[in-house]
């Protein structure tokens, strides 16, 4: 078995033998330890990334005119106005500024399935 050590301007002049490390052997040099197990497990690890990113890309959309970037834009601008007449609808306790908002709710409604 080759004893792989990382270049000698990369180890310490006063490497000692691993004795701070839980379940090390006293006689084991952390330092190669570490080099050889790290340098195997990131480069499998990174190809496997690699590898997965590529396969989970989803197909590429032909680009967006600007009508429809207009209407993208006007329905996500209504759907964040719903979010937030909704939210205060649940805080509300005043009957009138629930039915304010129950009236603005349907409006909203109304534009969104319009731009659908």
């Amino acid at each position: 078995m080759r004893n792989l050590r990382p270049p000698s301007a990369l180890i310490p002049f006063d490497l000692e033998p691993n004795t701070d490390v839980v379940g090390a052997p006293d006689t084991a040099d952390k330092h190669e330890y570490n080099w050889n197990m790290a340098r195997g497990w990131e480069s499998k690890s990174v190809e496997a990334q690699q590898a997965e990113a590529a396969e989970s890309r989803p197909p590429e959309r032909p680009p967006l005119t600007p009508e429809q970037k207009l209407k993208l834009h006007k329905k996500e601008g209504l759907l964040l106005d719903r979010k937030r007449v909704v939210k205060q609808l649940e805080s509300a306790t005043r009957p009138e500024y629930r039915a304010m908002l129950q009236d603005a709710l349907a409006e909203l409604d109304r534009r969104i399935t319009g731009l659908l």
